[in-house]
């Protein structure tokens, strides 16, 4: 597989495409060139202050990602995040009953 052209292909596929291609060539380590694109999905989705502090904690424990991984997770995690609030305004909404109880009758004595 040609480098040169992987690098001037890869750019236009989606997230989706991006992670297909890359289990499809398991063989084969593309993240020389998909790191950078990963890195700004990651930056577009999540923000440039999110990237960078991402950045700043691998450099200064010298640690080393690849940023599809890192995507994956926080986009789990945002994810779980917004599920969990979303079941909490569930959970306080007012539910209407299928089985209509009739009201109470008060009798005049």
């Amino acid at each position: 597989m040609d480098l040169e052209l992987v690098e001037q292909i890869l750019p236009h596929c989606s997230k989706t495409q991006l992670i297909h291609i890359e289990k499809s060539t398991k063989d084969r380590d593309l993240s020389t060139v998909t790191d950078k694109l990963w890195k700004t999905f990651y930056e577009k989705e999540f923000g440039i202050e999110s990237t960078e502090s991402v950045s700043e904690i691998m450099k200064e424990w010298n640690l080393k990602f690849k940023w599809s991984d890192l995507y994956q997770e926080k986009s789990k995690r945002v994810k779980g995040a917004s599920k969990k609030e979303s079941d909490g305004k569930l959970s306080r909404q007012v539910r209407v009953s299928k089985n209509q109880v009739p009201p109470a009758t008060f009798k005049k004595q």
